[in-house]
């Protein structure tokens, strides 16, 4: 992949694990001060939506962080790259 696809795919997927997990801590403050009003207690595991927003949080941060290392990767690969065309003009 090119490194601006690279880029720009990282930085999606940055934006989306960040309003995820905002997301997630929002509904656990809302959900637990309900819960409190009613002498109850909540989780982030309570109904379905939470634990597919959970779930959704955990593949955004395995995908972060396979496209950081490929973005390294490919940096690496370019700059072997660059190094051996300036050695080929010298």
């Amino acid at each position: 992949m090119k490194i601006k696809t690279l880029n720009f795919l990282i930085g999606l997927d940055a934006i989306l694990m960040f309003y995820d997990t905002v997301g997630i801590i929002a509904a656990g403050i809302i959900l637990n001060a309900v819960a409190n009003q009613t002498h109850n207690t909540a989780t982030i595991f309570d109904s379905w939506w939470q634990i597919v927003i959970f779930i959704l949080d955990i593949i955004l941060v395995m995908s972060l962080a396979i496209l950081i290392f490929f973005r390294i990767k490919e940096g690496k690969k370019n700059k072997k790259g660059v190094e051996m065309v300036n050695e080929e003009k010298n």
